[in-house]
């Protein structure tokens, strides 16, 4: 959802427009919404992790899914069982992967990149025919612009159910990390506590 400052913006100018006796359609207002939002995305320093994710917000706005698992807002915000962000929160002793040798454990080394994980990559790197990618993740989401799909309706039809296909492996493959990931989060603290008592 764009902010609601822009969206008050947009509704001013409709009335705006309105006492002057000119019409703006909805079309024009959310264009110039979305314009003004990819703007200020693309400026701000915040959110650095989500925009590699979403680059294009028009493209989200139209094409995303309407509605984003709790797993999956942790994937793209990168706040959840990561221990880098944990450790930002005192919630963790280091940054580093419990799972690999790796550093940092955040979103992109959990999703992309920890060996330990590999397995529930596979089946959707099967489908891409290569090593999922950060890059990978809107078009995934968002599925195939129509614009750019053939005319031919059975090419265009399977296209598409593969498309469809990927973005199921991609759900199933987030809650199967995010919620085992949780379960190791759980037992971690579960046994800290009891070295304690």
């Amino acid at each position: 959802m764009p902010p609601v400052f822009l969206l008050a913006v947009g509704r001013k100018r409709i009335m705006v427009a309105r006492k002057e006796g000119t019409v703006l359609s909805k079309v024009d207002i959310m264009a110039d919404t979305l314009h003004r939002w990819q703007t200020l995305w693309e400026s701000t320093p915040k959110a650095a992790w989500t925009r590699t994710l979403i680059p294009d917000l028009s493209k989200w706005w139209h094409h995303g899914p309407r509605q984003i698992t709790f797993h999956m807002a942790q994937i793209l915000t990168g706040h959840g069982c990561f221990q880098q962000y944990l450790w930002s929160r005192n919630r963790a002793h280091s940054p580093a992967c419990l799972l690999c040798p790796a550093e940092a454990d955040d979103a992109e080394h959990t999703l992309f990149i920890c060996m330990f994980w590999s397995g529930e990559r596979r089946e959707l790197e099967q489908s891409l025919g290569r090593t999922l990618r950060p890059e990978d993740v809107s078009s995934i989401l968002c599925g195939p612009a129509l614009a750019d799909l053939p005319d031919d309706p059975h090419t265009k039809r399977r296209i598409i159910l593969a498309a469809n296909r990927r973005k199921q492996l991609f759900a199933q493959m987030v809650k199967d990390i995010m919620g085992r990931k949780e379960e190791l989060e759980r037992e971690r603290q579960h046994n800290k506590i009891n070295a304690i008592l």
